[in-house]
C-alpha cells in the first residue's frame, strides 16, 4: 500500500468516526499532527479500529501510543502488522 493509499484509508476512517469534520480531514498530509485532528482518545481508537478491521490486522499498543503525526500512522499501517 502506497503512502497516498494509506492516507486515503486514514481519511476514510477519520470521516467515518467524525463525519462533521470531513472537510478538515480532506486536507491531511504526512506532516499533519494527530493533535490537529481534534479527536478525543475514544474517537482516535475508533479510527484505528476501523483501519485494523479494514486491513484484518491489529497494531501494537506501544506503537499507537508513540504516533504523533499522519506520517507515524502511515508507518504504523505499513510496518505495524502483527
Amino acid at each position: 500500500m502506497s503512502d497516498i493509499e494509506t492516507i486515503e484509508l486514514i481519511k476514510t476512517a477519520l470521516t467515518k468516526v467524525e463525519p462533521k469534520k470531513a472537510a478538515r480531514f480532506a486536507e491531511l498530509s504526512l506532516d499533519t499532527g494527530l493533535d490537529e485532528l481534534g479527536l478525543d482518545s475514544l474517537a482516535m481508537m475508533e479510527m484505528l479500529g476501523f483501519i485494523e478491521d479494514h486491513l484484518g490486522t491489529t497494531f501494537d499498543d506501544d506503537e499507537i501510543a508513540r504516533a504523533e503525526s499522519i506520517a507515524d500512522l502511515v508507518s504504523l499501517v505499513k510496518t505495524g502488522r502483527v
